[in-house]
């Protein structure tokens, strides 16, 4: 009987994948839709956000296939709790895994300081990359006076990863931790520009009254988008530490060590948003240099299908989370 249900389960599944296969590939165009039949690396972040990180990798590994999966629908991630995130970014994992992807990118800041130990459990045995481990690296390398200054989601200071990790690297390093809530939804909608981000970022910046922080770390893949009026704001000779670039190299190196880089010599980027196809073409530009085209829906009901918690091991782990909140 237990055979005949894990059968039934498995045939279910199978369907699941096939009719998401079918349903995307009625929209794609053939050479996107090819992304998929291939070995891909599978990029993820709560909007926009981690087109940042794609437009580095795409310098980086021309020859590989990436999926990214901006989940607009639940952006902003920097106010949800824990047990939540992982329940929205385990989704993306299990469908990358599903899917075939052979690693996964999370570009998203928020997840990487909360739930990283439970996501890699998760996503077993694919490796699973955090952004937020490229960041202490580029941060520690770049000051000169070891203050440094974090500008993140409150969800993501509230943490303290980045001042233990940057401790950790750097033991005699002064780390001020700076919430900017506001910046995502300003990023999300568009808003980089005009006197509504003006005032938000010049807020923000005032925060930096240590005259001796010599670099400021993005702690959010969605504010480089920012960077140009943050630098009207700051003051002169200050580093603005954007870690893409080193979370790129280190995504590379890493893939290169294991032996999971694609001989192809021409990749391609299949973008799909929960959200608002034009919303995200619109907001995505500044950070992936150009304007995203094509982008395709991910009908979000395909993502429900994988959530973690309708697995034994998937339960197992958010338990795990909402204990350690309750420490």
């Amino acid at each position: 009987m237990f055979c005949l249900a894990l059968i039934i389960y498995n045939l279910d599944l199978l369907c699941a994948i096939i009719l998401v296969m079918v349903i995307l590939s009625s929209n794609l165009s053939g050479h996107d839709a090819e992304t998929l039949k291939e070995p891909f690396i599978g990029v993820f972040d709560s909007g926009v956000g981690g087109l940042s990180v794609l437009a580095e990798l795409n310098i980086r590994l021309p020859g590989e296939n990436i999926v990214y999966i901006g989940d607009s629908m639940h952006a902003p991630y920097g106010d949800r709790a824990p047990k939540e995130l992982f329940d929205l970014t385990g989704r993306m994992c299990l469908w990358f895994k599903e899917m075939g992807a052979k690693a996964i990118v999370a570009a998203c800041n928020t997840v990487s300081s909360t739930i990283m130990p439970e996501l890699r459990a998760l996503s077993e045995p694919l490796p699973v990359f955090s952004v937020l481990e490229a960041g202490v690296s580029g941060a520690v390398e770049t000051t000169r006076t070891n203050k440094i200054a974090v500008m993140a989601t409150a969800t993501t200071i509230k943490s303290g990863s980045f001042e233990s990790k940057i401790k950790a690297s750097l033991p005699e390093a002064e780390v001020t931790g700076i919430a900017c809530p506001a910046f995502v939804p300003l990023v999300e909608s568009g808003q980089i520009e005009g006197p509504k981000a003006e005032s938000l970022i010049a807020e923000a910046c005032a925060e930096v009254q240590d005259e001796e922080i010599d670099t400021i770390l993005l702690g959010c893949t969605h504010y480089p988008a920012l960077i140009p009026l943050l630098r009207k704001h700051l003051r002169a000779g200050t580093t603005i530490m954007n870690p893409a670039s080193v979370f790129a190299d280190i995504i590379a190196s890493d893939l290169r060590e294991k032996n999971l880089l694609s001989e192809s010599r021409q990749g391609s980027s299949l973008l799909l948003t929960t959200g608002d196809i034009s919303q995200f073409a619109r907001s995505g530009a500044s950070l992936l240099g150009q304007t995203p085209d094509p982008v395709y829906k991910l009908p979000y009901q395909y993502l429900e299908r994988h959530s973690p918690l309708n697995t034994v091991r998937g339960r197992a782990l958010a338990t795990r989370i909402a204990r350690s909140e309750l420490k």
